[in-house]
């Protein structure tokens, strides 16, 4: 991302980003998250399935290091069924305080976000 880029995306008046894809690990910064919650909606752990015993990730270093990252800064972790919840928690045992689960077009979920303590 250019300079330029990140100096607008640092402008943007926001208290809550919301992002869901690992690859944007390399533009989410402290500098950005100043004054700033993270929210990561997680579809699906990025694992190969089934998933090996001796590495989550399969070997791979790119999708282990930008999904950690974005695990370890996010306020609050949002998976999309319990299943996923579980295999986070697997793999990063240490998060399972942030995680939530909201299921898919379930509307009445949406409120445990909003009153998530990390957020309000």
């Amino acid at each position: 991302m250019s300079e330029e880029e990140t100096y607008k995306l640092n402008q943007i008046d926001c208290g809550i980003i919301v992002i869901q894809f690992y690859e944007f690990a390399d533009i989410i910064t402290e500098d950005l998250l100043k004054n700033r919650k993270l929210v990561y909606v997680i579809h699906s752990v990025p694992t190969p399935e089934p998933m090996p015993y001796w590495d989550a990730f399969g070997g791979n270093d790119d999708v282990r290091n930008k999904f950690g990252k974005l695990c370890r800064m996010a306020d609050v972790l949002v998976c999309v069924s319990d299943a996923e919840r579980k295999k986070l928690i697997s793999i990063y045992p240490e998060c399972e305080d942030k995680i939530r689960v909201i299921y898919n077009r379930s509307e009445e979920h949406t409120s445990e976000l909003q009153s998530h303590p990390s957020i309000s």
